[in-house]
This record gives structure tokens, C-alpha cells and sequence, in this order.
């Protein structure tokens, strides 16, 4: 196991490569667009918002994602900007927490998996919209059976019967010989004979439709359960193995490549659903869709339930608590105001969802409109939505072929997308842990990538959606809202508001406001602990399509959960014992919290000193960073050939302070390296700095934020 402590901050001597910075910060902000903005703003947010109340759904949305979704990637992006490492050690302010960052990683590992074969299923689809017609529109008898239909040629007797009851329900007529009784939903009701046999003669008892056979009979080939895998689909295999190729060669120079490659992948979705979105509101019934999405039913609004399924929406659709946040984070400059950046993608993610929306409800309304049939009945929910009502809704547009695959690219530019972004988020860590596998990202790009195409193949056999559906369920949805509220407590709890305020205005200049405190201390804690409650209350026994999986199936899912929060406890125990069971010791930030540059390290420390704050960390282990600091400098200024002449003087970093060239108090001895390093507050004393040793270090209006600047004095 590697140490739990980041090597000492020191020049790269080449052994080791740099660890990557984005080129500008357009890449940084496309990266993460792409992977905030993906499958869940397409075929979740749409359904969510229609099922629970409309544009009412709308206001706890918008709540929520002010006052919980941007403070969680405000928070998540600091952390991993801070100290440009990874979530295996954003938790150095609090040590004890490093499981958390673990168990994140172990969360990403696992959606990377059933990520790629859902990329895989848009892959199988978009070939399948070059033949016409489209094979979801008709019951091909290679893969249908008795049971299928084509809504637009044939009509359903429940269709017939549920229309029966919508006109005739409430009327109590008497029975007669002129009568027919029908039952709906156990309520008896009585319809004209004459009008049933009209409306039921030539009707179809068959209850699934083309489009819906095709999705589970043929592309799926579904068995009976999860205890029947069955054989491995080839085409879905050989589509999961194009989907990770893509993936490990987007990743082979981690950012170098992926930095570029979403140039395109994440502009483009947007291109494809604005001309979706254009065709679809020109579609005649329409405005009926989206009525049904927008029209509000204000009753939902105050239902417990409703904003329970907003704050979830906000918190997949971000990407929150995988570790994904942090990690695109760390690449970026020290420096970089990501106020700003904050505010696109949010926006970004949030306008997305309404497109979505509009979209596929569009569509949706007008296939409700050609079949005379309400929105409702047509709308699906999950990959339902996406494999099934939107297809057999393209299918019924002029064109088909090309709004359907129109459709499966968006889907597959959306998935990659998240996918880069996901995946680099498991080999970072990786990479922070082993410094030495920096060298070799290529062949850690392929290794991996091997390793979870192999393990994803459980799911492209013929009861692969069952496990698909079962990590979704346990890793997806019950262990990420826990991570987050461990993330939120340690963070802004343990750690405590005023030192990440602090570390907040070291890097950006200004500590973030009081509105942005107060959501990171109470409202999302309280949200995210609400939503865990909740959860594990009404959480219920897996089933997919009314059929519930076997006991041992929800035993393994809570076992994934198990492994993984077992990080927690795990780590903590370990550094626990590393510190010798010292309560105190264990309590404090790590040493090698701060940034990595070793001079604006120098600087954070003087910085937080100023502020009030005792020393935090072993002296013996400052000293030695000093030190190995100092040598660092030393040889960058001092070449072999020169050895007897004097140095040169060092041209310091951006920000960089060399110890060696801060002026010694005239009371303390000029040799000694700790005294010199007095003025950056790492002695062994318990009060604060009086104003006369600092008045060494200074900032000047026009320094970079919480830079310090050596004032010079003469001897």
C-alpha cells in the first residue's frame, strides 16, 4: 500500500513526470459541460418533471440547484484546485477522511462500467436506424411473438377500454341486455353494447409494442431474470468494445488527448438538439407534449416526494460525489477564478434539462396526436424513454431514419462525453498514489481499459440489464448520496467553514460569501442527510418490469455498498495507527495540505498564520519539506560546472518565496533553518505571530491574491 502522505514538494527532477494542467480553460470548461451534461438530462429530467407536478417541479429544481447543486461543485472544485491532486487526497484537510476520496473512486470505477454499455446499446441502435424501415416499427417475426403490436397500424383492446372508461366511468347507468360491464382497476362500469362492439371489433389483446419488443427481444435478447444470464449478445459486445477503444485512446495521454478530442464531443450534442428541437416543435401536436410537461399541478409542490426527486435529479445530473468534480479541478491553475466557470456549467446543465424536455415531449406529443391516444400513455421513464418512446415516436416523422439517428448520436456524444471524464477520474487517483505510473499513462490507459471491458461483459449477456440495473440501483443510487453528506460533514464540519473560507481566499483573492457558507455548513448537509433518510426508508426490494430479483441479488448490491463505505472506517483506522493513536495528531490537517508549488506552500502557511491559526503540523516534517524546498532551489539556480562560483540569484516562482532569502530576526541565530523559517509560522509555540515577525512578509495591493512579497532589508 502506498503512503498515505504526498511526497515532499520539490522540483521535478525528470524521474517523475509533471502532473497535467489543462492548456486553457476552455478545455476545463468543455470537459466539465460534457461530463455534468449527459444521458440523465435526456431520458431522467424530462420524465422526473413531468411525473411529479410539471412546471411545479420546476421551483424546487431551481431551488435546489442554487442552494445545493452549485455550493456541492463550488466546494468539490476548490478542493480538487487547491492541491492539484486527485479525490484519494482532497481529504488531507482532514485525514482521517482519505477513505471518502477512496470509496469515491471505488463508485467511479463501477458507473464506468454500466456507463459504456449504455453507450453501447446507443451504438447498436444508431446502426440499426440506417435500414428502413426501421426494424422498431414493425413485428418482425425473427424476434416477435403473439404479444407484439404497432400502435400505428393496430389498436390495443386496453387502449380501447381505457378510453371506454375515461367517457363512460362516471355515468351510472343501470345494466341491461343493450349493456356491457368492464372493469377498470377493479371499478365496474357499464358501456353501450353497441358502442363497445364498435370500438373493440378488430382490436389486438397483445400488450407490448414493436418498439418495446425490439428493445428487450432483439437487442437485448432479456432472459427470465438475473439468475439467467444466458449467452453474450455479439453485437452488444463488440459495440462495448468499440465504446472502450474510444474511451482508452481519448485517454491514452490522459488530458493531452481528451482535452481536445471535447472540442468536438461537447459541442456537438447541442448542434444536434437544436435542430431537434426545432423539428420537433414544428411537429403538429406538439404544443399538447409539452403542455403536459409544463403545465403545473401546484398541489405536488409542497409534497415531501416531489423535492426528493429534484434534489436526486440535481445530483446525478452534476456528477457530484464520484470524485469527477475534483479531479477536473486539479488540473487547473492554481490561480484560476472558477467563479465564473462555476456559473456556465450549472447554467449549462440546467438549460440542457428544459431542451431535453422539449424535446423528447415534442416528439412524444406528436405521436400522442397521430395515434389519438394522451401523452401519458406513450411516455416512458429511464432507458424506457430513450430505447423505446422516442424510437417509435421517430419512427412516425417524416425522415425517420435520419431524426433516429440524429437521436443515438446525441446519445453517444453525451455518454462519451461523461465517460472521458468519469474514467480519467479512476486513473487519477491511481496516478496520485503511484507517481510512477505518470510514466507510463498509455499502458495504464490500456490495462484498465481491458480490465472493465472484460468485467462489463457480464452485462451484454441476455441478462445483462439485470446487473445493470442492480449497480445502478446500489452504487448509483444509494451509495453516492452517502458519500456526499460524509464529504460535505468533513469538509465543511470537521475541517470547519472558516479554514476552507481561508484557503478559498488564499487561492482566489476573496473568501466566498456569507450566502455560499451557510449552504456548505446547514443546507446541503441537511438536504443530502434528508434525502439519505428518505432513501433508506422507501428503499424496497429490486425489480425490473413488476418482477422483484431474487434475495441474493439485493444481498450483493448492499454488499458493493458495504465494500465501499468500509473505505472509511478502513483508512481512517490505518492513519490512525500511523499517528500512533494520538487524538490530536489525528485531528490536524496532513503536512502536505496546501498547494504543491512549494513557494506558494511557503506563502499558504505564512498566510493562514497571519490569520490567527496555530501551528497544524509536526514541526520535524515542515523542516524537512523546507528543506527539500531549499536543495530544490539550490539546484535549479546552481549548475555542476559553476560549482565554485557563486549562485546566482534564483528567479523565483510565481509566488515563490525562498527560504533562504527571508531576513532573520536580529535576536535569533542567522544559521539556524528553523528560525528563519519563524516568519512562516512553523515553530513550536501555541499563540499567533506578533505584528513585528510578520512584518517581514507583506502584501502589496497589486500582489496576486495571498501572495506573499519579501520585503528586502539591508543588513
Amino acid at each position: 500500500m502506498a503512503d498515505m502522505a504526498s511526497p515532499p514538494r520539490q522540483a521535478s527532477t525528470g524521474s517523475t513526470p509533471e502532473r497535467q494542467k489543462w492548456a486553457n480553460k476552455m478545455e476545463f470548461i468543455l470537459s466539465c459541460v460534457g461530463m455534468s451534461v449527459g444521458l440523465g438530462n435526456i431520458w431522467r429530467f424530462p420524465y422526473m418533471a413531468y411525473a411529479n407536478g410539471g412546471a411545479a417541479f420546476l421551483i424546487p429544481y431551481t431551488i435546489l440547484m442554487i442552494t445545493v447543486g452549485k455550493p456541492m461543485y463550488y466546494l468539490e472544485l476548490v478542493l480538487g484546485q487547491f492541491q492539484s491532486l486527485g479525490q484519494t487526497h482532497a481529504f488531507n484537510c482532514f485525514p482521517l477522511a482519505k477513505g471518502v476520496g477512496v470509496c469515491m473512486t471505488y463508485t467511479c470505477f463501477f458507473i464506468c462500467l454500466y456507463f459504456n454499455v449504455l453507450l453501447a446499446y446507443a451504438m447498436v441502435y444508431m446502426v440499426h436506424s440506417f435500414k428502413s424501415p426501421l426494424p422498431w416499427s414493425t413485428c418482425d417475426p425473427a424476434w416477435a411473438d403473439e404479444n407484439c403490436f404497432v400502435r400505428d397500424t393496430d389498436v390495443s383492446c386496453r387502449t380501447v377500454e381505457s378510453n371506454l372508461y375515461k367517457v363512460f366511468g362516471k355515468v351510472q347507468e343501470e345494466h341491461t341486455n343493450n349493456t356491457v360491464i368492464l372493469d377498470r382497476d377493479g371499478i365496474p362500469f357499464a358501456v353501450p353494447r353497441d358502442v363497445y362492439l364498435n370500438l373493440t371489433h378488430g382490436c389486438t389483446n397483445a400488450t407490448q409494442t414493436a418498439a418495446e419488443q425490439f428493445f428487450y427481444k432483439s437487442v437485448l435478447s432479456i432472459s427470465g431474470g438475473i439468475d439467467e444470464p444466458g449467452k453474450l449478445k455479439w453485437d452488444l459486445t463488440v459495440s462495448l468494445f468499440l465504446a472502450w477503444v474510444f474511451v482508452c485512446v481519448a485517454l491514452l495521454k490522459g488530458i493531452k488527448t481528451s482535452g481536445k478530442i471535447v472540442y468536438f464531443t461537447a459541442p456537438a450534442p447541442y448542434v444536434i438538439l437544436s435542430v431537434l428541437l426545432i423539428r420537433g416543435l414544428t411537429l403538429p401536436g406538439a404544443g399538447t407534449g409539452i403542455a403536459y410537461l409544463f403545465i403545473p399541478q401546484w398541489e405536488k409542490l409542497f409534497s415531501g416526494f416531489v423535492w426528493q426527486q429534484a434534489c436526486q435529479q440535481i445530483f446525478y445530473s452534476l456528477g457530484a460525489s464520484m470524485g469527477t468534480i475534483i479531479c477536473l479541478g486539479s488540473f487547473n491553475d492554481f490561480r484560476n477564478d472558477l467563479r465564473r466557470d462555476i456559473m456556465i456549467i450549472t447554467m449549462a446543465d440546467f438549460f440542457t434539462s428544459l431542451s431535453g424536455g422539449l424535446v423528447v415531449f415534442a416528439v412524444l406529443g406528436n405521436m400522442a396526436y397521430n395515434l389519438d391516444l394522451p401523452v401519458s400513455s406513450v411516455a416512458e421513464k429511464g432507458h424506457g424513454l430513450a430505447f423505446v418512446a422516442y424510437p417509435e415516436a421517430a419512427s412516425l416523422i417524416p425522415g425517420s431514419n435520419v431524426w433516429a439517428f440524429s437521436f443515438f448520436l446525441m446519445l453517444l456524444l453525451l455518454a462519451v462525453d461523461s465517460q472521458f471524464a468519469m474514467f480519467e477520474s479512476f486513473l487519477v487517483p491511481l496516478k496520485d498514489e503511484f507517481p510512477v505510473l505518470r510514466k507510463y499513462p498509455s499502458t495504464l490507459s490500456i490495462v484498465t481499459s481491458t480490465i472493465s471491458f472484460l468485467v462489463g461483459l457480464s452485462m451484454t449477456t441476455e441478462g445483462g440489464l439485470y446487473v445493470l440495473n442492480l449497480i445502478d440501483t446500489y452504487i448509483g443510487g444509494m451509495i453516492l448520496p452517502i458519500i456526499a453528506v460524509m464529504e460535505l460533514y468533513t469538509v465543511c464540519w470537521f475541517y470547519g467553514p472558516r479554514r476552507i473560507s481561508l484557503d478559498v481566499e488564499f487561492m482566489l483573492g476573496s473568501p466566498p460569501g456569507s450566502f455560499l457558507k451557510l449552504c456548505w455548513v446547514l443546507v446541503c448537509p441537511a438536504a443530502l442527510t434528508i434525502l439519505v433518510v428518505r432513501s433508506v426508508m422507501t428503499h424496497s426490494r429490486t425489480s425490473d418490469r413488476g418482477k422483484l430479483y431474487p434475495l441474493w441479488a439485493d444481498i450483493l448490491g448492499l454488499l458493493f455498498v458495504v465494500v465501499g463505505l468500509a473505505m472509511v472506517p478502513l483508512f481512517a483506522y490505518l492513519y490512525a495507527k500511523k499517528k500512533n493513536y494520538d487524538v490530536a495528531e489525528c485531528l490536524k490537517p496532513a503536512h502536505d495540505w496546501g498547494p504543491q508549488d512549494p513557494g506558494l506552500y511557503g506563502n499558504y502557511i505564512a498566510f493562514v498564520r497571519k490569520r490567527g491559526f496555530k501551528r497544524s503540523v509536526s514541526e520535524g516534517v515542515v523542516v524537512a519539506e523546507a528543506e527539500d524546498a531549499v536543495s530544490s532551489t539550490r539546484a535549479l539556480v546552481t549548475s555542476p560546472s559553476d560549482a565554485s562560483s557563486p549562485p546566482r540569484a534564483a528567479e523565483p516562482a510565481r509566488g515563490f518565496v525562498p527560504f533562504t532569502s527571508l531576513p532573520v530576526s536580529p535576536v535569533r541565530s542567522a544559521t539556524s533553518l528553523l528560525d528563519q523559517m519563524y516568519i512562516l509560522g512553523m515553530p513550536e509555540r501555541h499563540d499567533v505571530l506578533t505584528e513585528d515577525e510578520v512584518s517581514v512578509v507583506t502584501t502589496t495591493p497589486k500582489a496576486e491574491p495571498g501572495e506573499e512579497i519579501n520585503k528586502e532589508t539591508k543588513a
